[in-house]
């Protein structure tokens, strides 16, 4: 059976604290808990890239989902915007022409612009 980190350094722990507190042992023991200390910042460290891994992911997919969107939202203002423009041509030789059926056809026209502008958002 394979000990995770954490098992592991709590046999380690367990074991070494049994060691007697002559000079040496005394100082042996100062520095496996300083080890000790050690080996659990770098536990800490490895939760905290583990979360700053998935809060990357997040903000990543999140940013390319803006991007994207951005792009769809300005394709459609540029489709919308030359609809105007067209509808806006077409209103204008209607006013002016004094043919009622050509008047008629740049209405129709107009309004076909827009309804295809509006067809496209869906």
């Amino acid at each position: 059976m394979t000990e995770t980190f954490s098992e592991q350094l709590a046999a380690i722990k367990k074991r070494a604290s049994n060691l007697y507190f002559d000079s040496d042992r005394f100082q042996a023991n100062k520095d496996f808990n300083w080890l000790f200390e050690q080996a659990e910042r770098v536990q800490e460290l490895e939760k905290f890239k583990s979360m700053i891994k998935t809060l990357y992911k997040y903000i990543h997919l999140s940013a390319k989902k803006s991007v994207e969107e951005n792009k769809k939202l300005q394709e459609e203002n540029k489709r919308l915007r030359e609809a105007i423009e067209l509808t806006s041509d077409e209103l204008s030789y209607a006013k002016i022409t004094g043919n009622d059926d050509a008047r008629h056809v740049y209405i129709e026209n107009s309004i076909r612009f827009l309804d295809e502008a509006l067809e496209g958002e869906e």
